[in-house]
C-alpha cells in the first residue's frame, strides 16, 4: 500500500507541476498581450497630439498671414510684407502661374487611401496630393521683417542684402516645385515638419529636434513635409455682396489641413485633418 500510494503522489505531482506551468504561460502572454495594447495606446494617443500640434501651428500660419494681410491693407502696396504670401495661397493658375488654389470639385477625400498612394507623383488622379497643388507653411521662417532675422546665419555665403521677399519666397513649401516637390513623403513616425539648416540635405534626427544651443537660428529650412500637407480651395458661389467685382471672386477660402499615417500594430491609416476657413477682405470691404 505504501508504495502504490507513492507512485499515485508522484502522479499527481507531476500533473499538478504541468497545471502551473499552463497557468503562468497563460497569465504571462495575456500580460504581455495587455502590456503591448497599453503601449500601442499610448503611442498612437502621443503620436496623434503630434499630429494635432502641426495641425494647430499650420492653421496659426495660416491665420497669421490672412491678419497681416489685412492689417497691412493700408500701407502702400510696395510696403505690404504678406500680401505676396496671401495672394499666392489663394490665387488659381488661371490667376497666377504660381497660384495654389484649387477649384472645389478638383479635390477628393483622402480617408481610406493607403499613405503611400497620396504621395504618387506619377498618379494624376485627384488623390494626390502633387495633383492637389499640395504645400506646407514654413512657421519657423514667418515673422515681421522688423524681428532682425539674422540673414547670414540661415543664407551662408549666398545671403541677400536685407532681401526679405527672399525669405518670404522660403516660406511656402510648394509641392509643384522640383527641389519642394521631394520634400513630401510618407510619415514613417507621425506627422511633422523636418527642419535642416539652409542649404543642407541633412535631415537626420538631430537635426530634425529643437536644438538648444546657439546654431538654433540655422535649423529653419523645411527638409521634409512627412505625413502632412495644406490644400487651398476657393469659394465658387456667386456673390452678390458687391455687384462690381470680377466673375471669379471669391467670397472666402478654406485651406484643408491634412495628415495621414499609421499607427502602431494598425494596417489603416490614421487620417485627421481640419479646414480653416478665410474671408476675403475685398468682398467684406465692398459690401460695407
Amino acid at each position: 500500500m505504501s508504495v502504490g500510494k507513492s507512485q499515485t503522489l508522484r502522479g499527481e505531482t507531476l500533473v499538478e507541476v504541468a497545471i502551473a506551468i499552463t497557468v503562468f504561460c497563460v497569465v504571462s502572454v495575456v500580460s504581455l498581450t495587455l502590456m503591448g495594447q497599453g503601449i500601442a495606446t499610448t503611442q498612437s494617443s502621443l503620436e496623434l497630439t503630434m499630429a494635432r500640434n502641426e495641425i494647430d501651428a499650420q492653421a496659426e500660419a495660416l491665420r497669421f498671414i490672412h491678419n497681416s494681410f489685412l492689417a497691412e491693407r493700408e500701407l502702400p502696396e510696395n510696403q505690404q510684407q504678406y500680401r505676396s504670401l496671401w495672394l499666392r495661397l489663394t490665387r488659381t493658375s488661371r490667376e497666377s502661374s504660381n497660384g495654389l488654389a484649387n477649384e472645389p470639385d478638383k479635390i477628393a477625400p483622402f480617408n481610406g487611401i493607403p499613405c503611400q498612394e497620396l504621395y504618387n507623383k506619377s498618379d494624376t488622379s485627384q488623390k494626390s496630393i502633387f495633383h492637389n497643388k499640395a504645400f506646407v507653411l514654413n512657421t519657423r521662417l514667418l515673422e515681421p521683417e522688423h524681428n532682425n532675422f539674422n540673414f547670414n546665419g540661415y543664407f551662408g555665403s549666398n545671403a541677400p542684402d536685407n532681401n526679405y521677399t527672399k525669405l518670404m519666397d522660403d516660406i511656402i513649401v510648394d509641392s509643384r516645385v522640383g527641389e519642394d516637390k521631394n520634400k513630401f513623403s510618407a510619415a514613417p513616425l507621425y506627422p511633422r515638419l523636418v527642419f535642416s539648416r539652409y542649404g543642407s540635405s541633412n535631415s537626420n534626427q538631430n537635426s530634425a529636434a529643437e536644438l538648444q544651443d546657439d546654431t538654433d537660428h540655422l535649423y529653419r529650412q523645411v527638409a521634409k513635409a512627412e505625413g502632412i500637407w495644406v490644400i487651398s480651395v476657393r469659394d465658387t458661389t456667386s456673390s452678390p455682396k458687391v455687384a462690381t467685382q470680377a466673375a471669379d471672386t471669391a467670397d472666402f477660402y478654406d485651406f484643408h489641413i491634412r495628415t495621414c499615417w499609421y499607427s502602431p500594430g494598425h494596417s489603416v491609416p490614421s487620417t485627421i485633418g481640419t479646414i480653416v476657413r478665410l474671408y476675403n477682405p475685398e468682398v467684406v470691404e465692398g459690401a460695407k
